[in-house]
């Protein structure tokens, strides 16, 4: 008797080749050979389809992807100016502050 969740040598198939071995079986009997081709070339165009709706996601996930990296590689790097900008103004104000303390008599 014919098991579809196994090969040719007995041995028990993974996930993915028994899905494809059943979507491969056929349910009723064929009497002729190019019922069977038919229905075989109907089930891969089915298959290629679904290979290609899936390369399409798998193409726009990664352009997605590149698109969030590049940009958290934009914003760090507007994060990282702003911090430099803000340590330059602070420095410079302590400077001006000293200045102005240095310039001003005490009491």
């Amino acid at each position: 008797m014919f098991d579809p969740d196994t090969d040719l040598s007995g041995d028990k198939m993974s996930g993915t080749s028994c899905a494809i071995r059943r979507l491969l079986s056929f349910s009723g009997k064929h009497n002729d050979e190019d019922d069977m081709s038919e229905d075989i070339h109907r089930n891969i165009g089915r298959l290629e389809e679904a290979v290609d709706t899936l390369k399409g996601d798998m193409h726009a996930m990664r352009s997605d992807v590149a698109a969030i990296r590049e940009m958290l590689a934009t914003h760090k790097g507007g994060r990282k100016m702003l911090l430099t900008l803000m340590s330059i103004s602070a420095a410079l104000s302590a400077a001006v502050t000293t200045l102005l303390s240095w310039l001003r008599p005490h009491p």
